[in-house]
């Protein structure tokens, strides 16, 4: 019941809460007037227990209490103890008294005889099997003692001495039939032997009893045994069998197996609350590692006619599983040392599973030769694979509760893959090679063997008037390969020289760099209004007076202010046209190719303003048409060509009479 409102609450009876006064017991339910209303009404019970104290000698005693609970819509449930008080009515009576009325009778008195007592102290000796002529020693054995009648199994453990015997004593704790058998490590059991003990009844005039004995029989591998592993069958039997007792002497008759209407059922052992679950057939398949009490009835369906014939219990253990790794490469004995080159391609497995079991993935492959993201580091030496077992996973739980687990190493060797990596500088500069380490550049001489996919970078340091003129690799100018980065070295601003950058070494190199004594010194400026700046073809910032190597391009880029545009290009000194025109040259870049002396640019800006232009034109009659006016946005100084076009003519000019080209000059602003 709930302490604070007394509403009962659902649950199984436990005869252990009972017994501390935990659990209520319901013995009826009726119901009750109250001023003419009716209420439902529970008769319950509680145990109090009186503890006698720890250093007592006394028992505990136990106090049952009665209780009705009546439930009262409006008021809720009320709980009233009831006290016991002597009726003194019976029927239309009061104070009722009794008179004892006797009367002679003969009976035919059969006197039965009988022994009193649990058992007599039992010496129960075991010996193991000989082998070559002598007993197996140290041998750990367990004496199961099974009550026929009720099922109830006691063990005794022992270990035999060099000798291969042991022996334990043992007392029959209640009356009955014994079954007595011994169990060594690995679950070889031997043959049962029976002990009557108790109260065993002889009638007068009879020299003897017989009784029928029904024992469950659990075979593993064809033999046997009371103990198993996880996934071995269990195949269960009745055995039927008389015994007789004649005075002192217990004699047995063979055993016979029981058939027909027979029904097996199995629950843990050392779980109350756990029920009984029936076995479809007659074998025992173990869902996980444990003890089991196994039942056999016989009429199982029919309540009435149930009968409980033997019961036996079964140690089942942990079925040893080894857990090794392996990966599609790997060779069939599972000895290979040859790393995968991705940590994907390991995997743990397990050969000895049953069906419907699988490893859980919390059950992983560890080792160090690979990185976070499971590619295969650049190191050699030898890698040990190990297996983790998360033991917090649910899946990891359930499956230990099946398998002893072994889990078996495999061990790695790397040997590092190397490249044959050589380099020269031609006259006129030094060069140097190095490689990445962790976070470090080492620097190695040329012909040094160098591990594969290693990073490689070469410094190219050019000499007081001489230029990097040509990388090579393996005899190959790089000049458009995608493989190779070259980046400039710079001293205060200044280029020193140039670095190749190989991002990861795949084939044996020998890199080549020439250096040049011709070079050219350009020189740039810009007038105000905007800014000039140029770079080399491959990017590499140009500043003015610096040298270059011969045959360069250089690119010149002209950035005007804001209203501000290109006036004009000075090229050594002179104003630079449109290749094959007298036309002024006026965009924002200017490109020189293949250097071959020195070179000096500069830019002229001018304002950008709108100007307008008015004409007249006058026809072949030499009568003046109307005047056209137009407007453009031109830099001062800007020449610009003007097309008269008649009608008809579209977008071209047209020749011979039909019109003429004007060219403006110095209209409204100057042009």
């Amino acid at each position: 019941m709930n302490s604070a409102t007394n509403v009962p609450t659902d649950a199984e009876y436990d005869e252990s809460k009972y017994r501390n006064g935990e659990q209520y017991l319901i013995h009826g339910k009726d119901t009750v007037t109250e001023n003419g209303t009716t209420f439902e009404r529970y008769i319950l019970s509680k145990m109090d227990k009186t503890t006698s104290g720890e250093n007592s000698t006394a028992e505990d005693s136990y106090t049952v209490k009665y209780y009705q609970l009546v439930n009262k819509a409006a008021g809720g449930y009320e709980l009233t103890e009831l006290t016991c008080t002597q009726q003194t009515t019976l029927g239309d009576y009061t104070d009722p008294s009794f008179t004892l009325v006797t009367k002679e009778t003969t009976v035919k008195n059969k006197v039965t005889t009988s022994t009193p007592g649990s058992g007599t102290a039992l010496t129960l000796t075991t010996q193991t099997a000989e082998k070559n002529g002598s007993a197996l020693g140290n041998v750990e054995y367990t004496l199961t003692i099974t009550n026929t009648s009720d099922g109830t199994v006691s063990t005794i453990v022992g270990r035999t001495n060099s000798s291969g015997t042991d022996s334990k004593t043992w007392t029959a704790p209640t009356a009955g039939l014994y079954a007595i058998t011994t169990t060594a490590t690995g679950g070889l059991t031997s043959d049962t032997v029976y002990y009557l003990a108790g109260v065993q009844s002889v009638e007068d005039g009879e020299a003897s009893t017989t009784e029928t004995v029904y024992t469950l029989e659990s075979k593993a591998d064809g033999e046997n045994k009371i103990t198993s592993v996880y996934g071995t069958p269990i195949a269960l039997t009745v055995q039927q069998q008389t015994v007789r007792k004649t005075e002192n002497n217990v004699t047995a008759d063979s055993k016979t197996e029981v058939t027909g209407n027979i029904t097996y059922t199995w629950r843990q052992s050392g779980q109350s609350e756990s029920t009984e679950t029936a076995i479809t057939d007659s074998t025992f398949r173990p869902e996980k590692a444990g003890t089991y009490i196994i039942t056999a009835y016989q009429d199982y369906s029919d309540t009435s006619k149930r009968t409980k014939l033997a019961s036996t219990t079964i140690t089942v253990k942990r079925k040893p599983l080894e857990l090794y790794v392996t990966w599609e490469k790997d060779n069939g004995t599972h000895t290979s040392t040859e790393a995968p080159d991705n940590k994907s391609a390991l995997v743990v497995k397990a050969d000895a599973l049953e069906s419907g079991d699988a490893l859980p993935s919390a059950i992983t492959d560890v080792c160090a030769l690979y990185d976070d993201n499971g590619n295969r580091k650049n190191v050699s030496g030898r890698f040990e694979v190990t297996i983790a077992v998360n033991g917090e996973d649910e899946a990891v739980k359930s499956l230990l509760e099946k398998y002893e687990l072994n889990l078996t190493k495999r061990m790695l060797v790397v040997k590092q893959d190397t490249l044959s990596v050589t380099y020269r500088a031609g006259e006129g500069g030094s060069l140097s090679a190095s490689y990445n380490s962790g976070n470090l550049d080492q620097k190695f001489e040329s012909g040094k063997n160098i591990a594969k996919n290693t990073r490689l970078m070469f410094d190219a340091k050019s000499n007081d008037g001489f230029l990097v003129k040509e990388w090579k690799v393996n005899g190959q100018p790089i000049t458009g390969n995608t493989k190779y980065k070259v980046t400039e070295i710079l001293s205060n601003g200044k280029k020193v020289g140039e670095r190749l950058t190989v991002a990861a070494l795949t084939e044996k190199l020998d890199v080549e760099v020439s250096f040049s004594s011709d070079s050219h010194t350009i020189t740039f400026s810009s007038g105000e209004g905007g800014k000039l700046t140029a770079a080399l073809k491959d990017g590499g910032a140009v500043t003015t007076g610096q040298k270059i190597a011969e045959g360069a391009n250089v690119t010149f880029t002209a950035a005007p202010y804001s209203g501000m545009s290109v006036a004009r290009w000075m090229v050594d000194e002179k104003q630079y046209y449109w290749p094959g025109t007298t036309d002024l040259y006026r965009e924002s870049t200017l490109t020189l190719e293949n250097v071959q002396k020195d070179r000096k640019v500069a830019v002229e800006f001018s304002k950008a303003g709108t100007y307008r232009l008015t004409f007249n034109i006058e026809s072949e009659t030499g009568s003046t048409l109307p005047s056209v006016q137009t407007s453009a946005k031109l830099a001062d100084g800007t020449a610009a060509d003007l097309n008269a076009v008649p009608d008809g003519c579209g977008s071209n000019v047209c020749t011979g009479k039909s019109g003429q080209q004007l060219h403006g000059q110095d209209v409204e602003g100057g042009w």
